[in-house]
């Protein structure tokens, strides 16, 4: 709905409409009311301060919107979405200090639509700045060192300048202004997460620099001789140094990158959201150090003879050579270099894939896999040093885990299976993975229908014993998943036979709601165990709420459920010979040597002998459906 001469901008808050008047001849959308709005972006991260947008400001190249909150489409797989403009988010209150920083006269945010609407280009500019590096969210930093960089005196001081005088903000802001860094960056911890007063640190402190190197120059393309010495000039901000420049002869503040005597080789590329943070040149990918990394990405070329470089302001944003054929696979760990590089999709031109690479060493105690119904959101491995806690951070809350334990040091994976619909763009079904001593099935419950094998794609990732796991999220584009595998070695003799895996038996189907392969009811996930032969067994729990099953036989481990190695496990029992299972509100369940005394079979308690095999069915959001047959 376009208006030539009073353009009616509106914003609804619940049930309240409110317009807004705006000057002739802007071109505002009014698609929102009442009606679902399609946009394209890269997720519902703010451009400016990196956090997370339930409702705010929608910006495309030609449109800012006011978005209400559950306004927006949220079904990944939308048409409409993905046929849309590219469109970046931001808060309501990062618009409005952009308001400051740009010199508007500080207001209330509605009160201004005209001056919002000139924010539109700056904002634009951003986000088409940091979108093309990375498919996912444009974290650069994680929030804390951001706002650690921003809170200093400068900052203090350019807020105070813009801000409305002797209001409780300036004069808090006034108080702090002369106190030892040190002091400050113990206040700013002690900050909780959702208050305004981070972000308005961050908007007046790093991402105010960014801003200004973003505008301070157009793109532009050069190159350099590779042949002799190569010199790089950086620019530091927050706690990242990126890359500004690279020369063939040595330039004011540069630093020497290569020596002459080195001829041929390899280059190595850093790079995040902003631009390229550092390069490396070696004789051999065999020397580089071991680094892995979740905000930034490498990629590694043969040396060319000329390297070409495309910038964006002070920023380089990507190195290539000077035919223009750069690597399209980005990693996040140096490792991966090291093995060939895996069949990719066909994809857009020019598109770049990027690809979070597990590595699997001889301590791995076990790997887990998150899904968002079919589609694969993270793989991790356990063991060693690590902080839980962190390693399921890289899934959102709304993810399921199921979790793969290996005994080691005798168990060893073997094979990986992918198991994909025949319709093409559709994510992964499933994976079956076997080791030497069992099989899984890690995924969604599949249909047990006549022709369910003839209609999937079995494809095998790996016939040899795993040195690494790869994947990408999903973007955008709509491009097939990819996961993979990484191995050394030829393929097994005299082993386990390498045939096309079968389905897995399910003893329950009748418990849920059929499972159809062919819609969208992809919610529900299935496991199954034996309880006979079982030497220890543990459980896990979240709000006394049990969430899965960790079985010890004599040489192997089984899961039953979603086992997740960050929420609360029971003390190891030996030995058990009964099993209770308690639906409430919440479902417990426990093992024990003897048979318990405590059952109310009234409350709907159930007693089973450790005979048979536990079957397991959940989902999110409801209580598992847990049963023992024969």
């Amino acid at each position: 709905m376009l208006y030539n001469r009073q353009v009616l901008f509106w914003h609804r808050s619940s049930f309240n409409v409110c317009p807004f008047m705006l000057s002739e001849n802007r071109r505002i959308d009014c698609r929102v009311l009442d009606m679902i709005t399609h946009f394209r972006t890269h997720s519902r991260t703010c451009v400016l301060c990196f956090g997370h947008v339930d409702d705010g400001w929608f910006v495309q190249e030609d449109y800012l919107t006011l978005l209400p909150p559950n306004s927006s489409c949220s079904n990944t797989a939308c048409r409409k979405c993905k046929g849309a403009p590219l469109t970046f988010l931001a808060h309501d209150l990062c618009v409005g200090i952009l308001q400051i920083l740009r010199g508007t006269q500080p207001c209330e945010v509605r009160s201004n639509a005209t001056a919002i609407e000139d924010l539109r280009t700056p904002i634009w500019d951003m986000g088409r700045a940091l979108a093309p590096i990375a498919p996912g969210p444009p974290v650069i930093w994680s929030q804390t060192e951001v706002l650690q960089s921003s809170f200093c005196s400068a900052t203090i001081s350019r807020i105070l300048r813009a801000w409305p005088r002797h209001d409780k903000v300036w004069e808090l802001l006034d108080r702090l202004r002369d106190l030892p860094q040190e002091i400050l960056q113990i206040i700013i911890s002690n900050v909780k997460e959702d208050c305004a007063l981070r972000t308005l640190f961050i908007l007046f402190g790093d991402t105010f620099n960014i801003l200004v190197n973003l505008e301070s120059d157009q793109d532009r393309d050069f190159s350099v001789s590779s042949e002799d010495e190569i010199f790089a000039t950086s620019i530091r901000i927050g706690s990242t140094t990126y890359l500004t420049g690279l020369f063939d002869e040595k330039v004011e503040d540069s630093v020497l990158m290569k020596p002459a005597t080195l001829r041929g080789g390899f280059l190595v590329v850093w790079l995040n959201t902003i631009g390229v943070t550092r390069v490396e040149f070696h004789s051999s990918l065999d020397s580089l150090p071991d680094w892995k990394s979740d905000r930034e990405w490498l990629y590694a070329m043969a040396l060319p003879h000329r390297i070409q470089i495309h910038s964006k302001g002070v920023f380089l944003k990507q190195i290539t050579d000077s035919a223009g054929g750069l690597n399209s696979i980005r990693w996040n760990s140096s490792k991966a270099l090291l093995y060939p590089s895996p069949q990719l999709p066909r994809l857009p031109r020019n598109y770049k894939i990027y690809l979070q690479y597990v590595p699997l060493h001889d301590t791995t105690t076990g790997i887990s896999f998150a899904f968002r119904t079919t589609q694969l959101l993270a793989i991790i491995s356990h063991g060693g040093a690590t902080d839980r806690a962190e390693d399921y951070s890289k899934a959102d809350e709304d993810a399921a885990w199921i979790y793969c334990p290996l005994r080691k040091p005798d168990e060893k994976i073997v094979e990986l299976w992918s198991v994909q619909s025949e319709s093409p763009g559709v994510a992964n079904i499933a994976f079956i993975l076997r080791t030497d001593k069992k099989l899984l099935w890690i995924g969604v419950a599949y249909e047990k229908h006549p022709r369910a094998k003839e209609r999937a794609l079995f494809e095998p990732l790996s016939r040899r014993p795993l040195h690494g796991l790869y994947y990408n999220v999903r973007d955008e584009t709509g491009a097939r998943q990819v996961v993979g595998a990484t191995s050394e070695g030829v393929d097994q003799e005299g082993g386990l036979p390498i045939s096309q895996p079968d389905f897995p038996a399910r003893r329950t189907e009748g418990q849920v709601e059929p499972v159809s392969a062919w819609t969208e009811n992809w919610h529900w996930f299935y496991s199954e165990a034996p309880l006979s032969s079982v030497e220890r067994v543990r459980t896990c729990s979240w709000n006394d709420d049990c969430q899965g099953v960790l079985l010890r036989y004599k040489d192997h481990d089984e899961i039953l459920g979603q086992y997740r190695l960050d929420m609360l496990e029971s003390e190891w029992i030996d030995n058990p010979q009964w099993v209770v299972v308690r639906t409430y509100a919440w479902v417990q369940v426990y093992f024990s040597q003897y048979y318990p005394t405590d059952v109310d079979v009234a409350q709907g308690d159930c007693v089973f002998p450790m005979s048979g095999f536990m079957c397991w069915w959940f989902r999110l959001g409801q209580n598992p459906r847990i049963s023992v047959v024969s």
